[in-house]
């Protein structure tokens, strides 16, 4: 309510220098005078071709907005990515694809199929105040792995949940959810009795031992990974009203391809710092291209592009 902002200004090539930008954002101006008559506007122009426009509509220039590239280091990206592990040899195991990225309480996974879109959609109406997801999900059908997504999982209902089924004999903070306490859960939530087999491929998801059970951690993490939703389930146990939407949205980061052989991350929006940062990795990790040179000896080349914000 106290800035308005102009962008996403483009015309078809081949109606260009005929006027029409100038009598959209003349009319956009109008409309926004009769709204909000004391509003400031602002906006992002190209100096050569966009400035003279905007300049007649009576903008004035406040200088030049800052621009950030860096040359990410393979190593560094790599201590951040916990799909890697170390073998009994001691040589590094390096997925050459990743659909999740796990730093702190943050699981970023791959923003794929339409639920997932979806929520992506929806959040960034909220945050940018308009609806622009016709642009996201084209961004999204091009450029997948720069595309990525943290649920909002509350943590208060996962430990909840847990604590109805971890049916451990260890008790207090050494609680475990076994196999049966997980059957149970799906049971309840899913109405699906699980198999041992998938409890165990369960587990390795989520980072647990499967032979001793789950923690309320790893737990969170399950509820993290798409299909699993932490407010649906919660409501189911406790009995109380299942809400009308999923699980809610932490933070989200679209990136894209340039010519240059670089990538462009924006937007990003997240509710804390952890979020956002998870999702910058995230994303820096998906644009890497890892060439596995020699397999046998557990070699990775990286070919790492500039990085834009």
């Amino acid at each position: 309510k106290d800035l308005a902002w102009l962008s996403y200004v483009i015309t078809n090539q081949e109606y260009r220098r005929k006027g029409l930008a100038r009598r959209v954002c003349a009319e956009a101006l109008k409309w926004l005078d009769s709204q909000n008559p004391n509003v400031p506007i602002g906006l992002y122009g190209e100096k050569e071709k966009a400035a003279p426009l905007y300049v007649d509509l009576g903008f004035k220039d406040f200088g030049k907005t800052q621009r950030w590239t860096t040359k990410v280091d393979a190593q560094s990206l790599l201590r951040s990515d916990g799909s890697i592990k170390r073998s009994e040899d001691g040589k590094l195991e390096i997925p050459a694809f990743v659909d999740q990225i796990t730093m702190g309480s943050c699981t970023a996974v791959l923003v794929r199929g339409k639920e997932l879109l979806d929520m992506v959609c929806k959040a960034d109406t909220a945050a940018f105040g308009s609806d622009r997801s016709d642009v996201l999900k084209a961004w999204n059908k091009r450029y997948t792995d720069l595309c990525w997504l943290v649920k909002d999982v509350d943590p208060k209902k996962v430990r909840s949940v847990f604590e109805k089924y971890s049916n451990s004999p260890q008790g207090g903070s050494d609680k475990l959810m076994t196999y049966e306490g997980f059957k149970a859960l799906s049971l309840k939530t899913e109405g699906v009795e699980v198999s041992e087999k998938q409890f165990k491929s369960f587990c390795e998801k989520s980072g647990a031992d499967a032979e001793k059970g789950m923690t309320v951690a790893s737990l969170y993490q399950l509820y993290s990974f798409p299909g699993n939703d932490i407010d649906t389930d919660y409501a189911k146990v406790t009995g109380g009203k299942i809400p009308p939407g999923s699980t809610g949205v932490r933070g989200y980061v679209m990136g894209r391809g340039t010519k240059d052989k670089g990538y462009f991350i924006g937007p990003l929006w997240a509710k804390d710092q952890e979020c956002a940062s998870t999702l910058l990795v995230a994303a820096v990790r998906g644009g890497c291209v890892i060439d596995m040179t020699n397999s046998r000896m557990g070699k990775a080349s990286f070919e790492l592009m500039d990085v834009e914000i």
